[in-house]
């Protein structure tokens, strides 16, 4: 979502964190340090070279991760867990241990942290620096994803799940779970701009309905793709909602708080539908790219949506952290 003059009202400076994002902060550290760990042992068993350059490039990216966390822990006195070894080497080398294994086991811990780095954006509704540092780590992560998995790809060390039987495709196939994913984000958008619409009538706030406008042309535009892309891959569309929508109810009994944190319940649940298809789209590259800028634009639109929340002080009041 493009930056707009209502999230710019008020500038809230948080002189404390939550309890979930001390907690956000220490765990990630913690599992950013067994990826560290895990990583300087894979490398001494690796025998392509090209692949032990991305090994190496992915612990650094874990350690660059981790300082930006430190920094946050220090800040706000949260105790930091057990660092990693800076370097494990061995004197020998065990060909038993294959780089397929290695890169898959690489890869799940890419995922894994993905997943978990998600789940700390939902909860740090408190400390804007910390959330946009959570955000951007999911994208740099996603795409590491990428790139390890296009690599793995190309060294047929990857698993390709059965495809969706339609006409030839011209360049790349769809697998079934690809297809599902299109036909499930084609659910939860048309469902989305229901709500949407439906939340413009009683929205009272002419800021706020500035807000779901804004939204409710993201949603529009994401819809007009996936139609595109199931037609050209000949999966079923579900039915389109009417374009008006009759709300016979007195707009006067819903508050637009509570319309708020209804809107933010649902972008929070549908990230995690994003990054799943991200990591499904493993026989389509291009189709994996679209679900990742749907990621990007989602993460971006909660970002904003959180900042505006508290601005108007709909957002709840959270347990706050005490340093011991």
């Amino acid at each position: 979502m493009n930056s707009i003059s209502i999230f710019n009202k008020k500038r809230i400076k948080n002189k404390q964190i939550s309890t979930a994002e001390a907690h956000n902060i220490w765990n990630l550290i913690n599992l950013n340090n067994l990826n560290i760990n895990t990583g300087n042992i894979f490398k001494n068993f690796i025998h392509d070279p090209e692949f032990l350059v991305l090994e190496n490039n992915t612990i650094e990216e874990y350690k660059k991760i981790n300082k930006t966390l430190k920094n946050f822990a220090i800040k706000y006195k949260i105790s930091l867990p057990s660092m990693p070894q800076e370097d494990i080497q061995f004197t020998t080398n065990i060909d038993v241990i294959t780089d397929e294994v290695i890169f898959k086991n690489m890869l799940k811990n890419i995922v894994y942290f993905t997943h978990e780095l998600v789940a700390a954006i939902k909860s740090s509704t408190t400390t804007d620096d910390l959330r946009k540092s959570l955000i951007d780590f999911v994208k740099n992560n996603l795409n590491r994803y990428q790139t390890m998995y296009k690599y793995g790809k190309l060294k047929g060390w990857v698993e390709i799940p059965p495809s969706y039987k339609t006409k030839p495709a011209k360049n790349e196939s769809l697998s079934v779970a690809e297809a599902t994913h299109i036909w499930d984000h084609l659910i939860l958008r048309y469902d989305q701009l229901c709500l949407t619409n439906l939340h413009l009538e009683f929205t009272h706030d002419p800021d706020f309905r500035g807000v779901l406008q804004i939204g409710k042309k993201v949603l529009s535009q994401q819809i007009s793709k996936l139609e595109e892309l199931g037609l050209k891959f000949e999966v079923p569309l579900p039915k389109k909602p009417p374009l008006i929508q009759e709300t016979p109810i007195d707009p006067e009994l819903i508050r637009d708080e509570f319309t708020y944190r209804n809107l933010l319940s649902r972008i929070q649940s549908a990230t995690d539908l994003h990054v799943r298809s991200i990591i499904d789209s493993t026989r389509n590259d291009d189709l994996r790219k679209v679900f990742l800028k749907f990621l990007e634009e989602e993460l971006d639109i909660y970002n904003n949506f959180v900042k505006y929340g508290k601005m108007k002080t709909w957002s709840h009041i959270v347990p706050m952290y005490k340093e011991e």
